[in-house]
């Protein structure tokens, strides 16, 4: 008797996350401000009272962004529900990350970006999906 092994697909792996490049990976710890729901690979920027939010160039009503976070500080690393309530989330300070993974504000386009996180040690890579 020949023997033949069978296999069942159980399920189809894909993993989640920001795909980061072999450069030094420096990781932190940061308030979200409260009144926010953003997703892992959010491009954060830092308000005067030091709490961050999603780095957007324009307002909802179009105005400008002038309080500082419209400036690329750095790479959110974890889904973050602020929607009540500040909270704490996980970024990257420093990194090589694909832009197809990243999330910017209303406003900004990755261009827009990239000088200011690369001024912070942060490079984006155009990969592939």
């Amino acid at each position: 008797m020949k023997y033949q092994p069978g296999y069942t697909k159980v399920a189809k792996f894909e993993p989640k996350g920001i795909r980061l490049g072999h450069e030094q990976i420096r990781r932190d710890s940061v308030v979200i401000e409260k009144g926010q729901k953003l997703v892992m690979g959010s491009i954060l920027g830092r308000k005067p009272n030091g709490k961050f939010v999603l780095c957007a160039a324009k307002n909802e009503d179009g105005t400008p962004v002038t309080d500082g976070s419209e400036k690329a500080y750095c790479i959110l690393q974890v889904d973050v529900d602020a929607t009540d309530s500040d909270r704490e989330g996980e970024i990257y300070r420093q990194c090589a990350a694909f832009w197809l993974d990243l999330t910017v504000g209303r406003g900004h386009t990755m261009a827009s970006v990239v000088e200011d996180l690369a001024a912070r040690g942060i490079f984006i890579n155009k990969g592939e999906k």
